[in-house]
């Protein structure tokens, strides 16, 4: 994943031409990934505000078929869209501030400082630093341009330096280019019967993308938030409001504020449903979805007990819930259905309301709606519509014929 990010980093910056571009507002300018394929757009500076879609590229409207992903607007503020998330984020200025809205994403924050504000969670997977790089021994690298002579017509020219490889020179400027001048000379046309002089050579920094994980130093320099913070294993950090715990696919809600030392556990055991549970789901024409063990743990990794509270329980939506236009939630022991309860959708999570904490299930069925009686399949809509069609043709007709006959 890092190795990923940070080629996709390296490429926003090494070839603007395709990751950047201008808005008619002057002195503005965004970047976004050039994968088409990706769904994790990054936005650099710009004045107006620009919606970020899901095919990772920003545009000033938004459109039918466009899913909205944040707004970030001339006040340095970066607004998301409900349960969205964003690759890569980075202010005009040294302070930008981030408004969540449920349970939101960013992969990687530049190294600046950030205000986190709004409702709901904001997982953060690392942050990114663009650095010079050095040698080995802790020189500062750099690219050689060695500027040459004149033309017969008097135009200075200029070029940059090769190496024997075909790519360009990169040298520490301690060591300079003094020593293998007459060397460069084989791989570098552009130097033939030039002599060496330290005042016409212009050395230009080499840099590159570092990825980091979040830890605690960084966050105290560089986030100002009222929320939680969370430490998790994969090196992301979690801020969150201090009635939210959250997991890689599920949410946690209270009605009271959580200890700062809990942690949701959701461990995914849908590969070990047992027979008699399968058997049981299908008896009532319905679908195991998904099976998931759920607990809160105290910093001493023991499970903290959740009963007779307050609780709402969010479970990300997978594409094949997607297929069945009612989903139920099932609480579970010993591999039987104890207790259901009804679902409603919010945003990309189902949610259902209970009472503790345990093993749940979520159930899919397709249920007969007034909908589904009233809007048969389309093929049945043209045939009715051809039989009505020829009948009142017909009757029209002999309308007209009995008319006429009449006359």
């Amino acid at each position: 994943m890092k190795k990923m990010l940070l080629g996709l980093l390296a490429g926003l910056f090494v070839f603007p031409t395709i990751a950047s571009a201008t808005t008619d507002a002057s002195e503005t300018e965004f970047s976004w990934s050039y994968d088409e394929v990706s769904t994790f757009p990054g936005v650099g500076v710009f004045a107006d505000t620009i919606y970020l879609m899901s095919d990772g590229i920003p545009s000033p409207s938004i459109t039918e078929n466009a899913k909205l992903v944040a707004t970030y607007t001339s006040d340095d503020t970066l607004t998301f869209a409900k349960d969205q998330t964003s690759y890569l984020f980075g202010g005009a200025t040294s302070d930008s501030t981030i408004v969540v809205d449920g349970n939101n994403t960013i992969n990687v924050l530049l190294n600046q400082k950030y205000t986190i504000t709004g409702e709901g969670t904001l997982t953060v997977d690392s942050y990114g630093s663009y650095e010079q790089l050095k040698d080995e021994a802790g020189n500062l690298l750099f690219n050689v341009f060695y500027y040459y002579g004149e033309t017969a017509s008097g135009t200075p020219q200029s070029i940059m330096l090769k190496d024997k490889n075909g790519d360009p020179l990169i040298v520490s400027k301690e060591e300079g280019i003094e020593s293998i001048f007459e060397e460069l000379k084989e791989y570098n046309e552009g130097l033939d019967g030039a002599i060496y002089n330290e005042n016409d050579v212009l050395y230009t920094s080499v840099a590159g993308w570092s990825i980091y994980d979040i830890d605690e130093a960084w966050v105290s320099e560089h986030i100002t938030s009222d929320k939680v913070v969370t430490y998790n294993e994969d090196g992301s950090v979690t801020f969150s409001d201090g009635n939210i715990l959250t997991s890689d696919n599920v949410i946690f809600e209270s009605s009271e504020n959580f200890d700062e030392s809990y942690k949701l556990e959701s461990i995914d055991i849908l590969d070990n449903a047992s027979e008699e549970l399968k058997n049981e789901v299908a008896n009532q024409n319905k679908v195991l979805l998904a099976l998931y063990d759920i607990s809160v743990v105290n910093g001493n990794s023991e499970v903290v007990p959740m009963e007779n509270g307050t609780f709402t329980i969010k479970i990300k939506l997978t594409d094949a819930m997607k297929e069945y236009n009612t989903l139920t939630a099932a609480y579970i022991l010993d591999g039987k259905i104890v207790e259901t309860f009804n679902t409603t959708i919010d945003g990309e999570y189902v949610v259902f309301n209970t009472t503790h904490l345990s093993e749940y299930a979520i159930l899919g069925e397709n249920t007969v709606t007034d909908e589904t009686v009233e809007n048969p399949s389309t093929g049945d809509n043209v045939m009715q519509y051809a039989i009505v069609l020829c009948l009142s043709a017909i009757g029209i007709g002999y309308a007209a014929y009995t008319l006429r006959k009449e006359n």
